[in-house]
């Protein structure tokens, strides 16, 4: 077998379920002839091996041009198609390796392993449909294989036909009954479909065959919880759920380093969209690895220059996983990646046209439309230079309004049309950010389910409902909306919320009427600040000194310059309305006596 065969003919899968992703394309068997013929003659297979070896040193231009050479001189040579491919398929060229895989079957018909590739080839380019047919093509050809069995089921659990992906994984067992990883799939899908019990044994069946697969005892302990009537919480699930962090997956660390690796040399070659693919995978695999993300923050300010000819695409850049990489506008909430080169520097730095940067006094973050300034940008607030932004301030969810306010968010159903979301719980994030921003400030229950359910709302609506009666939940119709969308790749989707009215604070309790004071009386002894009620309408008084000595009178506590009187013969006070007669003078309710005003000493 030659070196090249040794390092890409193997096949890898993802312990999580997404082995298409990271399906090595299968190298056909090199064709054996005598080592010194080949040197002497360099003829086709000379430049293949060639190209074998060069790859191995890591020269992958060279390798290409070893194999072309070697097609050039033979253009049959189906060895030279298929690892043509291969490296292209590395390199993120998938449109060449699309190419060079479509000719391999055009030559070979009958070469299983071509369609395997191609079929892992179009998966990547994001052709679900194109995929399947040639894995089909594939279990045709070889029927007794467990991977394409295993290669189909995952393309068809992805494009949605579950029902199908299971009779899949379970053909794949069947040709080879010691498949860890297909046991694991097919217990996610029978998981999905709500057979606990099945997805338990298929769980078991994994924990013997790899006693330390970390996935596998996760899942099986959330199963067992749910069996138990546990609650796992209010996070965004997958349908195919339970899924376990792919932080967690047992042997993370080479994989990280296989993708940075792979990220780096698309980099220095300036295929950006391609690098920043292979840095999402290892952030996927380790949402805080320090090389991902400062790779992945250089690839970002790189392709924001207004000189660059690529751009991030949306679904890429507005990844909750590159928030930490994101300066954002503390008033219109814009947001543009953070300047890695100044990460290192001390002291002040000049950066000419800055995109934004902080106050240093209220400490916010302004762009460069909300703080204009003659000379510099100025905080709009405290009227201050900015400082350069050395460290990126983040990006924040949620900013928008709340479209429904007066309800209570309790409930979120994303459906979404094939093909399924690279990262779920990215996925709904920003679904969410874009359409509920409430869903960031509630304690509500999120699912995301993958299916035609996305383009049918009839049938988003019924699994919905379904759904949450099954969990027990009466559906209050009137406060149950729906909405479609297309995401940022085009996509389409449905989005159901489910809200209640919020629960009104209990009335308070109605204090008792304060006691109504005595009326005042000839005989009572009152001090400055006492309250009084007059004899006649009961209207509250409040006594006060009229001025310095002895002498006060009774004022209205609402009017304080209008005085009451005190009637010096009988002592009942009044107030300036009842104590007024029509001609103007001042008069006792009570005994009618004239005069005033009635001081008392």
């Amino acid at each position: 077998m030659s070196i090249w065969q040794k390092v890409v003919g193997r096949k890898t899968g993802n312990e999580k379920g997404h082995a298409v992703d990271e399906q090595a394309p299968t190298a056909v068997p090199a064709p054996k002839s005598s080592p010194s013929n080949r040197a002497t003659t360099a003829g086709p297979e000379f430049h293949y091996d060639l190209g074998n070896t060069l790859y191995s040193k890591g020269d992958v231009e060279g390798a290409i041009t070893e194999y072309r050479e070697a097609i050039r001189i033979r253009p049959d040579l189906l060895e030279a198609h298929n690892n043509l491919g291969a490296v292209l398929l590395v390199k993120g060229d998938l449109d060449g390796a699309i190419r060079q895989y479509r000719e391999l079957v055009r030559l070979g018909p009958d070469f299983a392993d071509g369609h395997t590739n191609l079929g892992t080839a179009l998966y990547k380019k994001g052709d679900l449909a194109g995929a399947i047919a040639e894995y089909r093509q594939a279990v045709r050809l070889r029927p007794s294989s467990a991977d394409a069995h295993y290669n189909l089921a995952n393309a068809l659990r992805d494009h949605g036909a579950h029902d199908s992906a299971i009779t899949e994984y379970r053909e794949a067992i069947r040709a080879r009954p010691d498949f860890p990883k297909a046991h694991f799939n097919l217990g996610n899908a029978l998981a999905g479909h709500g057979e606990r019990n099945g997805a338990i044994i298929e769980y078991r069946e994994v924990l013997r065959l790899t006693p330390d697969d970390a996935n596998a005892k996760e899942n099986l302990r959330i199963l067992m919880s749910q069996q138990a009537g546990g609650s796992l919480g209010t996070t965004a699930t997958d349908d195919r759920s339970p899924g376990p962090s792919e932080s967690a997956m047992a042997g993370s660390g080479p994989a990280v380093k296989k993708r940075l690796e792979a990220g780096r040399l698309l980099f220095s070659d300036h295929h950006y969209s391609a690098a920043m693919d292979k840095v999402i995978a290892a952030l996927d695999i380790d949402p805080k690895n320090g090389e991902a993300l400062n790779l992945a923050g250089t690839i970002l300010y790189q392709c924001s220059s207004a000189h660059s000819q690529e751009r991030i695409r949306p679904s890429v850049s507005e990844d909750p996983l590159l928030d930490s990489l994101f300066n954002q506008c503390n008033r219109c909430h814009r947001c543009w990646p953070g300047n890695p080169t100044l990460k290192g520097f001390r002291g002040q730095q000049m950066v000419t046209n800055p995109a934004g940067g902080r106050c240093p006094k209220c400490q916010k973050v302004w762009c460069r439309e909300c703080a204009p300034g003659e000379m510099s940008l100025n905080c709009p607030e405290c009227r201050v230079a900015l400082e350069i932004l050395k460290e990126p301030s983040g990006r924040k969810r949620g900013l928008g309004p709340a479209k429904h306010p007066e309800l209570r968010l309790r409930q979120i159903c994303i459906f979404k049309a094939p093909a399924k979301p690279r990262n779920a719980s990215s996925y709904a994030t920003m679904t969410l950010d874009a359409l509920c921003p409430d869903a960031f400030h509630a304690d509500a229950e999120i699912f995301i389910h993958t299916g035609e359910e996305g383009t049918n709302e009839e049938a988003a609506t019924q699994f919905a409902i379904a759904r949450w009666m099954a969990k027990g939940i009466k559906v209050p119709f009137e406060t149950t909306f729906r909405e479609s969308f297309t995401d940022a790749d085009g996509g389409k989707g449905i989005m159901l919320t489910m809200y209640e009215l919020k629960q009104q604070p209990p009335p308070r309790a109605k204090e008792p009427p304060a006691a109504v004071p005595p009326a005042a009386s000839n005989q009572a002894t009152y001090r400055d600040g006492d309250k009084v009620s007059c004899s006649k309408c009961g209207k509250m008084l409040l006594v006060r000194y009229e001025r310095e000595g002895h002498k006060f009178a009774v004022a209205d506590p609402k009017v304080i310059q209008n005085w009451a009187f005190r009637c010096q013969g009988c002592g009942h006070v009044c107030c300036p309305s009842c104590a007024t007669s029509g001609d103007g003078t001042t008069v006792c309710p009570s005994c009618k006596a004239k005069g005033g005003p009635y001081f008392f000493y």
